[in-house]
């Protein structure tokens, strides 16, 4: 009324915090959302249900089921089929899965030794070089992993290392893809 411009509007209130390992009430002794199966959330808080739980069980699953019988034919095609899809087609109308059962090298002590030699060496040098320590995202259970961000220095060791024995003759990549039937 004195010709001054109204009092601007009072600041917005911040959103409030999700809280991620906040369990959700039960609403029967013993019964209620989480059904005694643990308390993992989507990212909206609420536990997957119908459709989308089955889809996402069974999704990953297919993955998990289909990538190691995809390693193996994509191995087989070419290197035994020559790349060529029609002789692999013919082959499996032929044979089947026995076939390529039949014709699937056993591992040798020689390749168990490259995949238990890459396992302890990685594990070794994870463990080993040197990183800054961060914290995890909290668990549904409350727990926070502790990790060490070590994944550039590691990748560029193993590099070195690999390119290293390579030049000094202690090591011979080509003998692993010799090997890579066995080893898969």
């Amino acid at each position: 009324t004195d010709g001054l411009p109204p009092p601007p509007p009072p600041p917005a209130s911040p959103p409030p915090k999700r809280a991620y390992n906040k369990k959700p009430k039960n609403t029967a002794a013993g019964k209620g959302p989480s059904h005694g199966h643990g308390d993992w959330t989507n990212q909206s808080g609420m536990r997957g249900t119908g459709l989308y739980a089955v889809l996402s069980t069974l999704g990953a699953l297919a993955l998990i089921l289909s990538t190691c019988p995809a390693a193996i034919y994509l191995w087989f095609l070419h290197e035994k089929m020559g790349g060529d899809c029609a002789a692999f087609y013919d082959f499996y109308q032929k044979n089947g899965i026995k076939g390529l059962y039949n014709e699937w090298p056993t591992p040798s002590a020689e390749a168990w030794g490259y995949v238990a030699g890459f396992a302890v060496l990685t594990a070794t040098i994870q463990l080993l070089m040197p990183g800054k320590p961060f914290d995890g995202p909290v668990t549904p259970k409350g727990n926070v992993p502790k990790y060490k961000a070590n994944g550039v220095q590691s990748f560029l060791f193993t590099h070195a290392l690999f390119f290293a024995t390579w030049y000094l003759g202690y090591f011979n990549p080509a003998r692993v893809h010799e090997l890579l039937g066995e080893i898969i």
